[in-house]
């Protein structure tokens, strides 16, 4: 019987030498374990908490949780610049995100992964590089 989620916060294996960060992008390689996305990687969400390396348990593999990227409410992402409140953003360099002002290959095909939310009034989501920002979700928005 094959199993499923409801919580939108699934476990993979991580079996990297390297930590990576909360909140950084993630997909999962043809092994099942989950690694940092780059720019067209096929994400499939958010790293919840930090993790890794996994040299350092011995074990070879430590749990990541992965909060899905179909799953309820908002997010959080790790910006690679400052991004500007409400605007759209994008994928960018492995594990970060970045707004229409960031330093992601922008072109007229470019899809959106979501908008930027910040608090009422404030006019920038994040202050620049390793700023972490909530993300309100959407794939697939048109950029113009």
């Amino acid at each position: 019987m094959a199993s499923f989620n409801t919580t939108g916060i699934r476990f993979f294996n991580f079996s990297g030498n390297s930590a990576i960060s909360a909140f950084a992008r993630v997909t999962v390689d043809t092994n099942g374990n989950v690694q940092c996305a780059g720019p067209t990687a096929n994400d499939i969400g958010f790293l919840d908490l930090d993790v890794g390396p996994a040299s350092a348990t011995g074990s070879g593999n430590v749990p990541a949780a992965v909060r899905l990227k179909n799953c309820p409410g908002s997010r959080k992402g790790i910006a690679d610049t400052a991004i500007t409140a409400w605007g759209y953003v994008y994928k960018s360099t492995t594990g970060y995100v970045t707004g229409a002002n960031g330093t992601a290959a922008f072109s007229a095909n470019a899809v959106t992964i979501g908008f930027a939310a910040a608090i009422s009034g404030a006019p920038v989501a994040a202050t620049g590089l390793g700023s972490v920002f909530e993300i309100i979700p959407g794939d697939g928005f048109p950029t113009g």
